[in-house]
């Protein structure tokens, strides 16, 4: 179950996922997503630059003849054309959704039922942005003609091409271009990857503090092995913290359940073993956590639970 729902200026959108935990993504805002792309046309910009000077050295080296200009000219077209394409196809399958601009800027693509977005939909989304803004983009500066008009009336058909899909994110209540259409996504502010403050402190622990929490773990009822821990990330944490947060609120006791056995089928702990499930969801919320947190004393991020 999807809602959307408005907050001042903003809007959030709420994604029901089928263990009845609410998760929310913040859409992304016109500034946001403007400025994030022009960051990453200085990013390209700065590239054809640099292959602008390697490619006259080289023909003033070869000689500059008229064959080498012509070979170089459509050699140079054709390398722009997969740049800027590849450019946002492959850091956004290589970043989760994100390039340059959008990492700088703090946002990125997901998919509209709130997953990760897909390699089909990142190449279907990035394809669109030929249509929508770099083809008017090239007719205008080369003054070309639409379906053979001259004059004024081929020009404003132009403009018109190009202030229309410009235009469109802002006639959404989801900000969707037609990329974005077409592909299923939107594009979402990042949340910032840290651990809330309520069921544990966030101040910064030295090894000391690691370790007694380790020993801590020994007393406990439930003992997990590494290998375990290791398998989710900060992201399921803090939907498993969240979770734990609203676990008188929940109209379904269920919920915890099926949470839990998910949890025990996921890392591999034996199903014939009865467990007090609110015990153990709660002693494997604090040993997942001291691990991420010993993981990243050593500069090892993980975001996001092995396949």
């Amino acid at each position: 179950m999807i809602q959307t729902a408005k907050l001042g200026k903003e809007r959030d959108r709420r994604v029901m996922t089928p263990e009845g935990i609410e998760l929310v993504f913040r859409v992304a805002s016109p500034s946001d997503r403007v400025t994030a792309f022009l960051t990453d046309i200085m990013v390209l910009l700065v590239s054809g630059f640099i292959f602008i000077l390697i490619a006259s050295y080289l023909i003033s080296f070869l000689g500059g003849g008229r064959e080498v200009q012509q070979a170089f000219h459509t050699f140079s077209v054709l390398l722009f054309f997969f740049l800027r394409n590849f450019y946002f196809i492959l850091l956004e399958m290589r970043w989760g959704g994100a390039t340059v601009g959008k990492r700088v800027v703090g946002i990125r693509v997901i998919s509209r039922d709130g997953g990760p977005v897909g390699a089909d939909a990142i190449v279907v989304r990035n394809l669109m942005r030929e249509l929508e803004f770099f083809l008017p983009i090239g007719v205008l500066l080369r003054g070309a003609h639409v379906m053979g008009m001259t004059g004024e009336w081929s020009w404003l058909i132009e403009v018109a091409w190009l202030v229309v899909f410009l235009v469109f994110p802002l006639l959404g209540r989801n900000r969707l271009r037609c990329g974005d259409l077409v592909a299923g996504t939107i594009v979402v502010r990042m949340p910032r990857a840290q651990l809330l403050p309520d069921l544990a402190q966030t101040k910064k622990r030295t090894r000391m503090e690691i370790e007694g929490r380790r020993a801590e773990r020994k007393k406990s009822r439930y003992a997990f092995t590494q290998e375990q821990l290791d398998i989710y990330g900060i992201r399921e944490l803090q939907v498993l913290e969240d979770l734990l947060r609203r676990k008188d609120q929940l109209a379904d006791p269920a919920v915890l359940e099926a949470v839990c056995i998910k949890i025990r089928r996921k890392i591999g702990w034996p199903q014939a073993d009865q467990v007090e499930t609110l015990v153990f969801l709660d002693e494997f919320y604090q040993a997942q956590r001291g691990r991420l947190e010993q993981r990243m004393l050593f500069g090892d991020r993980r975001e996001r639970k092995k396949r």
